[in-house]
């Protein structure tokens, strides 16, 4: 039997520089524009995440890394504005369990711009599995 786990391999603490939202090249129409998507090395974009089946979860990654014949992407990454910190933690569990195991890792980066004092970070989760004997 095979359990899956979810690891958190660790966070860092980061300095970022705010930019207005002027700064942005993306008109912000909402729209999911091929030429706004990730790419691979060879130029194909990586598409969306998002499946017709209605078991999967609703949400959109800000970013992935998908192999155009996946079901799902490898790798995810996730911003966050001033949130609780769980709510990333959260999403990564439900990403890679939903995905059973085929979203290797998930990459949140939770920028905390009310409180300049307070550190924004980086964590990073990964799937682990566990085989367990089986009862006899």
């Amino acid at each position: 039997m095979c359990a899956g786990q979810i690891v958190s391999v660790g966070s860092a603490t980061i300095g970022l520089s705010a930019t207005s939202e002027g700064d942005d090249e993306d008109e912000g129409d909402g729209e999911d524009d091929a030429e706004d998507r990730p790419k691979h090395a060879d130029g194909a974009s990586a598409g969306s995440s998002k499946r017709a089946d209605p078991v999967a979860i609703e949400h959109q990654p800000d970013s992935q890394f998908q192999h155009r014949e996946a079901l799902f992407p490898g790798e995810v990454l996730e911003v966050s504005y001033s949130q609780d910190p769980k709510t990333l933690e959260r999403l990564a569990w439900d990403y890679i369990q939903h995905s059973n195991g085929d979203i290797k890792a998930v990459i949140g980066i939770a920028i905390n711009y009310k409180d300049s004092q307070a550190p924004s970070t980086v964590s990073l989760w990964r799937a682990r599995y566990v085989f367990e004997d089986a009862p006899t």
